[in-house]
């Protein structure tokens, strides 16, 4: 598969708008039935974490994760750093209690022949990829290159994502590997927007008296 350019605007959801276009882009590829290699099931899980699992029985295979929890509206995150040379960092990802993403920062300079060395590794695992090292273009991030490739099957969506940026006046690579898992993800993303929405609404601006609701009277003082 040919590599293809997807831009993402300026602005503050471009991040969002790039995972749009990722997905819209995934939809297209597997509808005109050149999605991959389908016929594998990919992994879920590494170095004893799976998907799915419940926070109590992640933090008893990790007990040190406990100091890094942090907590951003739906999404509840720890993080390790490995004692493996390859592994930089790992980050795990839970939406009320469950695990549904993992992700793996690798040092690009322990790899072996670098990003050929490690996409090769994992297509030989994974088969052919739904996505080759999609270039895209974010406005907002300053980057100089951003190349993704995705795996995905019914269950699992696994990506490689290289980041090429200045750091100190230098180059320099950032390789993330992200398993995700579909479903518990989609209601993630759901619970998100709608804490989002709310995070919104709370925020005090001028209104008109058609668009007070009688639970917001108490603030008229305040927008009008």
């Amino acid at each position: 598969m040919s590599t293809t350019a997807i831009v993402t605007g300026c602005g503050a959801d471009s991040g969002k708008r790039s995972g749009l276009m990722v997905g819209l882009l995934l939809l297209g590829l597997a509808s005109s039935g050149i999605a991959g290699d389908q016929a594998r099931t990919l992994p879920r899980g590494f170095q004893k974490a799976q998907l799915g699992m419940a926070l109590g029985e992640l933090m008893r295979l990790k007990p040190d994760l406990a100091k890094s929890r942090r907590l951003n509206l739906a999404t509840e995150s720890l993080s390790t750093t490995p004692t493996d040379p390859y592994l930089q960092r790992i980050v795990y990802r839970l939406h009320t209690g469950t695990l549904y993403e993992i992700e793996i920062r690798y040092r690009p300079d322990r790899l072996l022949y670098g990003v050929s060395g490690l996409l090769s590794r994992l297509k030989g695992s994974y088969g052919q990829p739904t996505v080759d090292r999609v270039e895209e273009l974010d406005l907002d991030s300053g980057d100089l290159h951003r190349r993704r490739t995705v795996w995905q099957d019914a269950q699992t969506r696994i990506t490689l994502l290289e980041r090429e940026y200045f750091h100190d006046g230098n180059k320099a690579l950032e390789l993330t590997l992200t398993l995700t898992d579909l479903e518990l993800v989609r209601l993630r993303d759901l619970a998100q927007d709608e804490q989002v929405q709310r995070k919104m609404q709370e925020i005090p601006i001028p209104l008109s008296d058609m668009e007070l609701s009688p639970g917001r009277g108490a603030r008229a003082g305040v927008d009008g």
